[in-house]
Order: C-alpha cells, then structure tokens, then sequence
C-alpha cells in the first residue's frame, strides 16, 4: 500500500473512531482541572502573542524532523513506509511492541 494509501486509512479509522466528538476541534475527553474553552485550540492560540509568525522554515523543519525520526524509535516517516512489507518483517516489528 502506497503512503497516500495507509494515510488515507488512518484518517478513516480517526475520524470513525472520533465520531463521538460534537465539535470539531473540541476535545470530549475527561481533562482533569480544565475548563469547557480549555478544551479548544483557539483558547491556547489566543495565548500566544504572534501564532502567525514563522519559527521554523521548510529546511529548518525537514532536519527537526529527521533528527526526531533517528532519535525516536517510535516515530515513523509515513511517507518513507514501502509499498509492500514481508510478512516475517510485518510479525518481527509486532512482536518488538510487546
């Protein structure tokens, strides 16, 4: 399955599985000590004095990205993942989780 594709299926599957969720945006989840707003990204970008200016460009992005994906063995690149895994790789990687 192409990037595109596997992308395409994890945001199915979110957004069937967000389907409970009244306002998009608005978190439903049971956030202790906060408030109904809190739960908005609006609330957290009006706090931030110029939420419009550039901190990072695109090459600047590219390597912070890079460096996380080496540094992280839980991060993956989706637009890295192959076409086809084999199935030995496929039970390897399910069984590293455990």
């Amino acid at each position: 399955m192409s990037p595109i594709g596997t992308f395409a299926i994890w945001l199915i599957f979110s957004l069937l599985f967000n389907s409970y969720v009244h306002y998009i945006g608005i978190s439903r989840l049971p956030l202790p000590n906060t408030t109904f707003q809190m739960k908005s990204p609006g609330y957290w970008i009006s706090k931030i004095a110029n939420p419009d200016r550039i901190i990072l460009r695109a090459q600047e992005i590219e390597k912070f990205n890079e460096n996380n994906f080496s540094r992280m063995w839980s991060l993956t690149n989706v637009l890295k993942i192959p076409d086809e895994i084999p199935g030995n790789r496929t039970r390897d990687m399910i069984k590293s989780i455990n």
